[in-house]
C-alpha cells in the first residue's frame, strides 16, 4: 500500500482502533513541540490519574497503598512517589488478578505475556484503546527515522506471536497492505539469509526492523557474501542490547544510520533514538522513568536500576516496575529540540546466541518461546559448555512429570540438531551474575560465531 493512503485505510477499514489511532499521532506530534516544564507537567498529570485509578480500582493497589499509610493524594512531588514499593516480576506471577481493574470488563481484555529475557515471564493484560495509542507511539518514533507506516519494511524477528502464520489472507496482508517482509531470527542459516537477501536486493525496503544480534549476524553474512546491495533510509534495532561494533557493521553494511529502540511487551515503547544520535529519548508522556541506585536517582553519567510506570494501561497498572534493565542517563541535552530526556545506553539488555555443529544460529529467545508456556517453570537458564552440548536448568513452583521433560528436551533438541547432546533438569535455584543480573543464556560459542569473520557454516 502506499503510504500516503494510509490515513484513509486507517478511517474506513481500522474501525475505531483506526480513528483512534489517527487521534494520537496528531496529539503525539503536537507534544514534541511542547517546552521541557510543560511536558513534565504532563507527564506528572498522566501519573496522578494513574495513581488515582489505581486506588480506587486495583485491589492489589488499594492493599498496598493501606499497608504503606500512603494514598495518592498525599503523593504530590517525585521523591513522595518514590514511597510507593517497587514491583517485581515475582509480585505480577503471583497477583496478577488483583492487579486487574474492577471497572474494566476482562471478557474484553487481551492476555499476553513477556519474552522472558530474564527467564522469568510474567503475563499480563491489555486493551485495545492502549494499543492504538502504542502503535501511534511506534510511528511517531519511526517517523525521526524518516520512516511512515505503510512504507516498505524488512523484520528480521523471532517472538513467534509476532511472526505471520502465512496462510493466504495473511500473506496478502502483511505484502500487500503493510509492505512487510519477515527474516525468521530462531534461524539464521546460511540458506535463509541468501534466500533473503535475494528478495530484499530484488525488493529494496525502506526500513528494516529487527533483534540487533540478528541484524548484526545478517550484515556480517552480506559482507562475506558481497551482497551489500539492500539500501534502506534506516536500520532500527531492538529487543536486546546494541553493542557499538554492531551498530558500525550494520551501518556500513546498509549505508544508512541505526536508530535503537528500548521497550518491553509490558511496558512497550520506554525510549529511541532520534535523527541526531546523541542517546535514547525517554517517551516521558507514554511512561514515567527512574534510574536509581540504592533507592535514589543516579545523577547524569551514572548508571542504575530502570524502574518504569506505565502510564497508558489502566486495566493492568505496572506502577514502579523493576524490571530487571540497568541504564545510564545521559549528560546531554539532545539539540533536536524535542522535550524528552535522554538515556546514553541501557546496559543490560544483552542476549547470547546458541552455535550448532552445523553452523546455525539459534537466537536465545527461542527457550523463552519454548519453556514459557509450561505451566510452573519460574526460571530457566542454558550453558552450552561445548558445541555438541547444551544443558537447560529449570526452577519450578511444583514437580515436572518426566513426560513434559521429556518433551523440553525432544522439542529443543530438534531445534538444534542431532549433533547436540541436550540435557533439561530442575534446580532449586538459579544463581545470578556477579553483577545481580541473570543470565538465562550462557554460550561462548555464538558470540565467537557471530563475532568471527569466517564462514557460519564451519564454527
Amino acid at each position: 500500500m502506499n503510504h500516503k493512503l494510509v490515513p484513509l485505510f486507517w478511517m474506513v477499514a481500522g474501525g475505531s482502533f483506526g480513528r483512534a489511532y489517527l487521534g494520537h499521532r496528531k496529539e503525539l506530534a503536537r507534544r514534541e513541540t511542547l517546552s521541557r516544564d510543560a511536558m513534565l507537567d504532563l507527564q506528572w498529570r498522566a501519573l496522578r490519574r494513574l495513581l488515582e485509578h489505581a486506588y480506587e480500582h486495583v485491589p492489589f493497589y488499594r492493599k498496598r497503598f493501606d499497608d504503606a499509610g500512603l494514598h495518592p493524594d498525599r503523593i504530590r512531588t517525585p521523591e513522595e512517589f518514590r514511597s510507593v514499593p517497587l514491583l517485581t516480576r515475582e509480585d505480577l506471577q503471583e497477583n496478577r488478578e488483583e492487579l486487574v481493574a474492577t471497572n474494566f470488563d476482562r471478557t474484553r481484555l487481551q492476555r499476553n505475556q513477556t519474552g522472558g529475557s530474564t527467564g522469568n515471564p510474567v503475563a499480563f493484560y491489555d486493551y485495545e484503546a492502549n494499543k492504538a495509542l502504542q502503535k501511534a507511539v511506534t510511528a511517531r518514533s519511526r517517523s525521526w527515522a524518516g520512516f511512515e507506516e505503510g512504507q516498505k519494511i524488512a523484520i528480521v524477528w523471532g517472538a513467534v506471536r509476532d511472526l505471520p502464520t502465512w496462510g493466504r489472507f495473511e500473506r496478502l496482508k502483511i505484502h500487500r497492505i503493510l509492505n512487510q517482509r519477515w527474516l525468521n531470527s530462531y534461524h539464521l542459516t546460511p540458506e535463509t539469509m541468501a534466500e533473503f537477501a535475494e528478495q530484499m536486493i530484488r525488493w529494496q525496503p525502506r526500513y528494516i526492523l529487527g533483534y540487533a544480534t540478528g541484524l548484526y549476524v545478517f550484515a556480517r553474512f552480506l559482507r562475506e557474501q558481497k551482497l551489500e546491495r539492500i539500501r534502506p533510509v534506516a536500520v532500527e534495532t531492538s529487543a536486546e542490547k546494541l553493542w557499538n561494533h554492531q551498530r558500525e557493521l550494520i551501518e556500513d553494511v546498509f549505508r544508512c544510520k541505526v536508530f535503537d529502540a528500548y521497550g518491553a511487551r509490558d511496558v512497550s515503547n520506554i525510549a529511541f533514538e532520534c535523527e541526531e544520535h546523541s542517546g535514547l529519548h525517554v517517551l516521558d508522556d507514554n511512561v514515567y522513568l527512574e534510574v536509581l541506585a540504592n533507592g535514589k536517582p543516579v545523577r547524569p553519567g551514572e548508571t542504575g536500576e530502570v524502574i518504569v510506570t506505565k502510564l497508558t494501561n489502566f486495566a493492568m497498572p505496572l506502577i514502579r516496575y523493576r524490571n530487571g534493565d540497568l541504564a545510564t542517563v545521559s549528560e546531554q541535552v539532545c539539540p533536536c529540540g524535542r522535550p524528552f530526556p535522554l538515556l546514553s545506553e541501557v546496559v543490560g539488555r544483552s542476549n547470547d546466541v546458541i552455535a550448532t555443529p552445523s553452523g546455525e544460529l539459534v537466537h536465545a529467545a527461542y527457550f523463552s518461546r519454548v519453556l514459557y508456556d509450561v505451566e510452573g517453570i519460574r526460571q530457566f537458564q542454558v550453558r552450552q559448555p561445548a558445541l555438541d552440548r547444551v544443558e537447560i536448568a529449570l526452577r519450578s513452583d511444583r514437580v515436572l512429570a518426566e513426560d513434559t521433560l521429556d518433551g523440553l528436551r525432544a522439542t529443543i533438541a530438534r531445534q538444534l540438531g542431532p549433533e547436540v547432546e541436550v540435557t533439561v533438569r530442575c534446580v532449586d535455584a538459579i544463581e545470578p551474575t556477579p553483577t545481580g543480573k541473570h543470565r538465562y543464556v550462557i554460550s561462548d560459542f555464538g558470540r565467537q560465531l557471530v563475532e568471527r569473520s569466517g564462514s557460519f557454516s564451519d564454527p
